[in-house]
């Protein structure tokens, strides 16, 4: 069972603080988010695992990537709420799909707190999860205007890592013929550009 921390409602909710690196901390931070950018390319470009129609596959160079920023770096505890429940969320071409809303995490933007759902596999006879999809205002600009996707995973004390560098796209952003990819839901949605993470595929970006 996977173990959420509980805080009391009753205390004014506070804008947690990005997460504070030493300098040898950051290193090995930047270290591993090109080493895990790396390791996507080279997937993406091999013809037996890519997403990529057989078309795009010869042209391809990489993915895009916004500057690692430090500034978007959270651990922060995962709460339950009432709310806690089976939820359907909407699919690119209309279906739905049912998922378990696990808990709520807030982090801190410009000292205002901006709260998101977690949400987890409703069926986990293939393996449980912890899994934040998320709109934000660079959505269709800088992004894929269906959002991104982070995989986060529960520490002992209850936290999770909320890196937003770590964000990447759907796989419908690469190929809209093959995959259906689910939408975030309303209630994750940022209202300020998240400028971490994966852009929009293609040389303009």
């Amino acid at each position: 069972l996977v173990l959420l921390a509980f805080v009391s409602c009753s205390k004014k909710e506070e804008a947690p603080p990005p997460m504070a690196m030493t300098a040898a901390e950051q290193e090995e931070w930047e270290i591993a988010l090109v080493e895990a950018r790396i390791e996507k390319n080279e997937v993406y470009a091999d013809s037996a695992q890519t997403v990529l129609p057989r078309a795009d596959l010869a042209d391809f160079v990489g993915l895009n990537y916004y500057f690692p920023e430090q500034g978007l770096r959270f651990r922060v505890p995962l709460v339950s709420d009432a709310r806690t429940d089976t939820v359907l969320l909407n699919k690119r071409k209309g279906e739905k799909v049912s998922y378990v809303r696990k808990g709520g995490v807030t982090i801190g933007h410009e000292g205002k707190p901006y709260t998101l759902s977690v949400f987890g596999p409703s069926d986990t006879r293939g393996g449980d999860y912890l899994w934040l999809p998320f709109y934000d205002l660079s959505n269709g600009e800088d992004t894929y205007p269906g959002g991104r996707y982070l995989d986060l995973e529960l520490a002992a004390d209850g936290t999770v890592l909320i890196d937003f560098n770590f964000a990447y796209n759907p796989l419908c952003a690469y190929n809209t013929t093959r995959y259906n990819c689910t939408l975030p839901p309303e209630e994750n949605r940022l209202p300020f550009a998240v400028v971490a993470g994966e852009k929009l595929y293609g040389s303009e970006h």
